[in-house]
């Protein structure tokens, strides 16, 4: 059995790791800045920058894998 990750798999392995270098690492004393600044005892605010780096990873098809790829009419 060959167990490698296919051309494809490579390529999103390679997106994300940039991705992450690119906007998650540097985020993440800006993520803890608004943390702090959150109301007092909301521990189910989500910081902005989280909703920023979710729309940039959602244009660029890297959000939700798990998410079935649309096939066919309907």
């Amino acid at each position: 059995m060959d167990f490698a990750f296919d051309d494809r798999t490579l390529g999103l392995i390679d997106e994300v790791n940039a991705f992450m270098d690119e906007f998650v690492y540097p985020a993440e004393a800006t993520m803890h800045g608004q943390i702090e600044q959150s109301v007092a005892g909301d521990d189910w605010a989500t910081p902005a920058i989280v909703g920023e780096i979710r729309a940039e990873a959602k244009s660029r098809g890297l959000w939700n894998f798990s998410s079935p790829v649309k096939k066919g009419p309907g």
